[in-house]
């Protein structure tokens, strides 16, 4: 049996067929647990939003001055409360974080809604979303780092909005800054995976679209497996030979978190990368702006 494309190697022509997930499921025998949590509705009326407000604030993320000495940093940009049919108050609130590294300074968007309690005051966290930008030669490559929706607040379709919200920002950008602007997610799990196919996504290279390939059609090598650990994380697609030792069990620590904090589930799942291109009109930018604007040299 040929051996399973890895991130490198020769590229293949990839032409992705889309089956849904009840259909992924049947080809891996694979039942998704069920959750336990209960969920709660909000009710975000998301057709009320005021977009122009969201976009002024998430347009800030560009002019703000990169914080001298400081390893890490989060730098409020603003929020707007959201209209809900619920006696909670629902909240968007985006920020800018920043990471000192070896090669600079590593700034991220963060979108996040919290429901509060107008009473005893209490927040909750209901969904939040990470995008880390770097620049290249063609535009700025937007990484999905991180992605959430808590698991009471599920099947409200809050990660699709969250998500247009982005990416009606990165439509403005091609405008605004006449640069290309692409999003980008790696992903591990086979709903993850649905979720930004069905928005349009694509393997960002012909090496990822083989091995898009060859996890939609079943492969046996493959297979879906959930977490024991609560939240509940469903979905997730692995090689048998590193999900199972030489005995057929679970490996060890598989579900545990690495020293440097992530998942170990999520470095050894079998992961591939999608992305969204968005492609400015007229093409003709220096990007010492974008650079300066990240704090950090490409």
């Amino acid at each position: 049996m040929d051996k399973i494309p890895s991130d490198h190697g020769d590229k293949i022509k990839h032409e992705p067929p889309h089956p849904s997930l009840s259909e992924i499921a049947k080809k891996y025998n694979y039942q998704p647990q069920e959750s336990t949590v209960l969920r709660r509705n909000i009710g975000i009326r998301w057709n009320d939003i005021h977009m122009p407000e969201i976009q002024a604030i998430i347009d800030q993320f560009f002019n703000i001055e990169p914080v001298s000495g400081s390893e890490n940093t989060t730098i409020p940009l603003g929020h707007i409360m959201l209209p809900a049919d619920t006696t909670e108050q629902i909240e968007l609130v985006v920020a800018r974080h920043e990471h000192r590294e070896r090669s600079g300074l590593a700034p991220e968007l963060e979108i996040c809604i919290n429901s509060s309690d107008p009473q005893t005051k209490a927040t909750e966290r209901v969904a939040e979303f990470v995008f880390a930008p770097r620049t290249t030669d063609e535009g700025v490559i937007w990484e999905v780092g991180h992605r959430l929706v808590h698991e009471a607040f599920r099947s409200q379709a809050i990660a699709s909005y969250i998500m247009d919200i982005f990416e009606q920002q990165c439509v403005r950008w091609t405008k605004m800054r006449d640069e290309h602007q692409t999003i980008q997610a790696t992903v591990g799990q086979a709903d993850v995976i649905s979720f930004f196919m069905k928005r349009g996504y694509v393997p960002a290279t012909e090496r990822e679209g083989q091995r898009l390939d060859v996890f939609l059609k079943g492969d046996p090598r493959l297979v879906l497996a959930d977490s024991p650990i609560p939240p509940a994380r469903a979905w997730y697609i692995f090689e048998k030979s590193k999900l199972f030792d030489e005995n057929g069990a679970v490996r060890m620590g598989i579900w545990e978190d690495d020293v440097d904090g992530r998942k170990r589930s999520e470095r050894e799942s079998f992961r591939i990368t999608l992305k969204k291109d968005f492609i400015a009109t007229h093409h003709n930018v220096s990007y010492d702006s974008v650079r300066n604007a990240l704090g950090k040299k490409v």
